[in-house]
Formats: C-alpha cells, sequence, structure tokens
C-alpha cells in the first residue's frame, strides 16, 4: 500500500469515523449515567443531572462530528497537495 492511495485514503477515512464513533458512543454511555437518577427519584438534583445528560449526549456528538470534519478537511488538504 502506497501513501496517497486510495486504499491509503480509505482506511484514513474508516479511523477517523472509528474515532467519531468512539467519542459519540462514549458521550452517550456518559449521559446515561448521569440520567439514572431521574429515573430513581424525582427531586431538584436528579432534574439536573437529568439535563446534564443531555448537554454532555449532544456537545459529545457535536466535539466528536467537528474532530472528525477537521481531521477530514486536512487529510483532503494533504492528499490535494500530494
Amino acid at each position: 500500500m502506497d501513501i496517497g492511495s486510495t486504499e491509503h485514503q480509505s482506511l484514513l477515512y474508516r479511523t477517523i469515523w472509528r474515532m467519531v464513533f468512539k467519542t459519540s458512543s462514549l458521550a452517550l454511555i456518559l449521559g446515561v449515567v448521569l440520567m439514572l437518577p431521574s429515573l430513581l427519584r424525582e427531586n431538584a438534583f436528579s432534574s439536573t443531572m437529568l439535563v446534564l445528560g443531555y448537554v454532555v449526549i449532544v456537545g459529545g456528538i457535536f466535539y466528536a462530528l467537528w474532530v472528525g470534519w477537521k481531521k477530514h478537511r486536512a487529510i483532503q488538504k494533504a492528499f490535494k497537495s500530494i
């Protein structure tokens, strides 16, 4: 496999998507764990943790997509210069 070949590019893009998936799933798991107290009791603390869980999930997914997009653009720029 040569550097710059289509196989190399596809491996790099697959690695980027794997990173996006792992980061998003980590945010999803952490967000769900933060939401668990709202299932047991309904009070101000559990309501706050529920909102915090939503924020972690949405923020983590947007962060993962943003980092993936930046890496994708950097790879495209590098391969266009070759």
